[in-house]
């Protein structure tokens, strides 16, 4: 930066003193609108190296987010995974038992209609007088059913009852 400096008051005239002020002021506007220029420069490269860092680091941290989302998700997940197997397991398991118990009711009920069915014929052979043997040793007298005529492939008579 360069400056003019006048001659002591006194000894400069007029016009040359409004010369040299108007000069002066010329400098002074074009040192300033330089200076000016500058400082706007800077505070714009400024503000673009906080911005490209800020945009770094708001990458950077979204990057952690998604990575820890996407840990949680797995985490999830495999639980899920998990859970649906168990669920599974005791579904069949359920299914298995269910199974069971409707093979042991129909066993049960076939083992109860056939005690039923003995049950009734010897209540009827009881009441007839029958033996009740399905295979009579010398057959009985009161019992209406008994041939002696019939003769099974061991030798005993037969109850036709």
């Amino acid at each position: 930066m360069s400056f003019i400096l006048p001659e002591k008051k006194e000894k400069m005239r007029d016009a040359d003193r409004k010369m040299a002020e108007s000069q002066i002021k010329k400098m002074l506007e074009v040192q300033m609108r330089d200076v000016g220029a500058r400082v706007s420069d800077a505070a714009d490269e400024a503000v673009t190296y906080a911005m490209d860092k800020t945009e770094r680091a708001m990458e950077r941290i979204t990057n952690e987010k998604i990575m820890a989302i996407n840990e949680y998700s797995d985490t999830v997940l495999e639980a899920i995974h998990k859970n649906h197997e168990e669920v599974v397991f005791l579904y069949d398991m359920l299914n298995d038992k269910q199974q069971s118990l409707k093979d042991t009711v129909v066993e049960v009920e076939k083992r109860t209609k056939t005690a039923l069915e003995q049950f009734r014929d010897a209540e009827a052979d009881k009441d007839s007088g029958c033996c009740g043997s399905r295979a009579c040793s010398g057959g009985s007298p009161s019992c209406p059913s008994c041939d002696p005529s019939v003769i099974a492939g061991n030798g005993n008579r037969t109850c036709t009852r």
